[in-house]
C-alpha cells in the first residue's frame, strides 16, 4: 500500500464527485490524492513520516476552475488608467482620462495612454458615445485608446488610428475612431506587446489575484504568445501557481478559402507545439488543446453585432447582427481538427449565432466523428427552446458567466426594448441548460466583470444584483451545488481535464482549497462572504494574501 505524504482529517470535504460525496479525510502522496474516506479508514495510509493535518471541521473542496477568462487583460488593467467598472457620466470619464494623461505625459516622453475598466453601455447618459474627437481634445501628440471591458470595442484618438500597423481599419472607424469586435482585439494586441520583464510581472499578478479567489486552473479564452511565453517562463522556474490552459483563435481570414485550411491548421499546430505541455500533479504548466472562434459579436449598444434570428428593435434600421465565418468553410475546418482531437470554443451570443455554431458542430461530427472532442459555447445570452436539446445531443458544453443572470431593472428594460418581451423570456437562462441535462461550465470572463467569484456565484444563484430588490425572473434560481459543480468538475470536463482535476477523488491531482465558511450551510444571499483561507496545488500550499 502506498503511504501518504500528508493526511488531512476531521474536515468537511466536498468531493464534487458523481455522487457529491462528503468525506472527513483525504490522503495525498506525491501531489496525488491516494484515498478519500472517514478519519479511521484514512489513517491506514499513515507511516512514521506522514504529515497529519487536523482541519478542525473546516470546509474543503476542489480548486476552482475558471473556464473562460482573459488573465493578461485582467491583470494589466490596474497597471493602466483604470476606471474600475464605475458607472460614470461621459464628462466624468473624460475628466479622469485627462487627469491620468497629464500625469502620464509629464512622466513619459512617448508611449500609449491606455484606458480600461469601462463599458460604453454603462456610461451616462444612456446612449452617449466616446469618440475620436473627444480623445483628440485630450492629446494629439500621444496615442490614446479606451478598451471596453467586453473586449469588443476600442475607441482611439487620431494618432492612435494612424499608428496601427497590423490592423485593417474599416472606413467607418476613421470617422468615429471606434473599432469593433475582431479589429478592436487585434488593435489592443498590437499595442500591448509587453517586454519580457513586464509580461512576467503581469503573469505573476494574474496568478496571485486568481489564487486569492481559490482558482487553481484557468483557460485563457484567446491564447497569445506573449501570455503563454510568460506563464511558461514561470513554469520553468517553478513559480507557476496555476494550471494554464488556452484556446487559440483561428480567425476567419486565416481560411478565407478552402485551400487555406491546411495552413491555418499548421499555424495553430506550431503554436501548440511551442506552448502545450502535459499537466502533472507536481508541475503545473501551460496546455493548449482548444481552438477559438468568434462566431458573432455583442448585443449591447452601440455595436448590436450579436447574430439574431429576427432583427433588433432599432428605429428605421433592419439589423440582424454579424456572423464572422462562412458555414461551409468552418464546418470543413472543424471536420479536420476533429481528427486532431482539438476542442472548439465558440463565442456565441445571439440566437442565430448559436444556430450557426450548432450547425457547424453537427456537420463536422457527421463528416469526421470524434466523441472525444468537447465543444464549448461561451455566453449563449439569447437562446430559444430548441437549442437546449441540440446542446445535449451534440454534447456541447454551455460556458456561462453565471453572474450575468442578475441585472438591474434599467438593464432589463433596455434589453426588452432592444429585443422584445417574447425573446427576453430566454435571455441569460442558465437554469434552462441545467434542466435540459446540458453540462454548464463557469467562466468569469474577467476582466469584463471585476474578479470576485464568490459574488459571481451568489448573483448567478439568485439572479439578483448585490443590494438590489429586483430579480430577473425569467428563469429559476440555481442551487449552490449546481454552481460549485460548474466551477469545478463540469468546467474541468469542458477542458477535458476531468481525469486529473475538478473533483477530490483517488487518482486525481491534489488541487484543493480551504474556505472560512461552508457554502452549503450559508443563506443563499450570503455566499459572497466566503473567503479562501488556503490554496493547494498538487498538494503544495500556495501563498495568498
Amino acid at each position: 500500500m502506498v503511504k501518504a505524504d500528508a493526511i488531512y482529517f476531521n474536515g468537511n470535504i466536498y468531493s464534487s464527485d458523481a455522487h457529491n460525496t462528503f468525506y472527513s479525510g483525504m490522503a495525498i502522496a506525491e501531489g496525488m490524492i491516494i484515498a478519500m474516506g472517514d478519519d479511521e479508514s484514512i489513517m491506514q495510509y499513515q507511516n512514521e513520516i506522514t504529515k497529519l493535518v487536523d482541519l478542525h471541521g473546516q470546509f474543503v473542496m476542489s480548486g476552482l476552475v475558471d473556464s473562460h477568462l482573459h488573465p493578461f487583460w485582467g491583470a494589466s488593467q490596474s497597471l493602466s488608467c483604470d476606471l474600475k467598472h464605475q458607472v460614470l457620466t461621459k464628462t466624468e470619464i473624460l475628466i479622469k482620462i485627462t487627469q491620468y494623461a497629464a500625469q502620464y505625459m509629464q512622466e513619459h516622453k512617448d508611449g500609449w495612454i491606455i484606458v480600461r475598466g469601462w463599458m460604453q453601455p454603462d456610461m451616462l447618459p444612456i446612449g452617449s458615445e466616446l469618440m475620436r474627437e473627444d480623445l483628440d481634445k485630450i492629446s494629439l501628440n500621444y496615442p490614446i485608446i479606451i478598451f471596453s471591458n467586453d473586449c469588443h470595442l476600442l475607441v482611439c484618438n487620431t494618432l492612435a488610428l494612424s499608428s496601427f500597423k497590423t490592423v485593417d481599419i474599416p472606413e467607418d472607424a476613421l470617422v468615429k475612431g471606434i473599432l469593433e469586435d475582431g479589429p478592436a482585439m487585434q488593435a489592443f494586441d498590437e499595442i500591448t506587446r509587453y517586454s519580457d520583464d513586464y509580461a512576467l510581472r503581469v503573469a505573476k499578478k494574474a496568478q496571485s489575484l486568481l489564487n486569492e479567489q481559490g482558482v487553481t486552473t484557468v483557460m485563457d479564452a484567446r491564447a497569445d504568445a506573449v501570455t503563454f511565453k510568460a506563464f511558461q517562463s514561470l513554469a520553468q522556474s517553478n513559480e507557476l501557481t496555476l494550471r494554464v490552459l488556452g484556446a487559440r483563435e483561428i480567425p476567419a481570414k486565416a481560411f478565407a478559402t478552402a485551400d487555406m485550411i491546411p495552413d491555418a491548421i499548421a499555424e495553430t499546430q506550431a503554436f501548440m507545439a511551442e506552448f502545450s505541455y502535459k499537466q502533472t500533479a507536481l508541475q503545473p504548466t501551460t496546455t493548449i488543446s482548444h481552438i477559438k472562434f468568434f462566431i458573432d459579436g455583442v448585443l449591447q449598444a452601440p455595436l448590436h453585432t450579436a447574430l439574431l434570428r429576427k432583427p433588433y428593435h432599432l428605429d428605421g434600421v433592419d439589423q440582424y447582427g454579424d456572423c464572422y465565418y462562412d458555414k461551409a468553410l468552418l464546418t470543413e475546418l472543424l471536420s479536420q481538427t476533429n481528427q486532431l482531437g482539438w476542442h472548439p470554443h465558440m463565442h456565441t451570443v445571439g440566437d442565430a449565432g448559436i444556430d450557426f455554431a450548432l450547425d457547424c458542430i453537427e456537420g463536422s461530427q457527421k463528416q469526421s466523428p470524434n466523441s472525444a472532442v468537447r465543444a464549448g459555447f461561451a455566453h449563449n445570452e439569447l437562446t430559444v427552446p430548441e437549442h437546449y436539446p441540440r446542446f445535449k445531443a451534440l454534447n456541447v458544453i454551455a460556458t456561462q458567466s453565471l453572474q450575468w443572470g442578475a441585472m438591474c431593472e434599467v438593464t432589463q428594460a433596455t434589453f426588452e426594448e432592444l429585443l422584445g418581451k417574447e425573446r427576453m423570456e430566454y435571455f441569460e437562462c442558465a437554469g434552462r441548460f441545467y434542466d435540459a441535462g446540458v453540462k454548464v461550465a463557469y467562466g468569469s470572463d474577467w476582466p469584463i466583470d471585476h474578479l470576485n467569484l464568490w459574488e459571481h456565484f451568489q448573483l448567478g444563484m439568485n439572479r439578483q444584483l448585490m443590494g438590489s430588490h429586483y430579480q430577473h425572473g425569467n428563469d429559476r434560481m440555481l442551487t449552490v451545488q449546481e454552481v460549485l459543480r460548474s466551477a469545478t468538475i463540469d468546467a474541468a470536463y469542458m477542458l477535458r481535464q476531468d481525469q486529473n482535476i475538478g473533483s477530490l477523488e483517488a487518482g486525481k491531482f491534489a488541487d484543493f482549497i480551504v474556505l472560512n465558511q461552508n457554502p452549503f450551510e450559508l443563506d443563499r444571499y450570503k455566499i459572497h462572504i466566503v473567503k479562501v483561507e488556503q490554496v493547494f496545488l498538487g498538494g503544495k500550499p500556495i501563498k495568498i494574501s
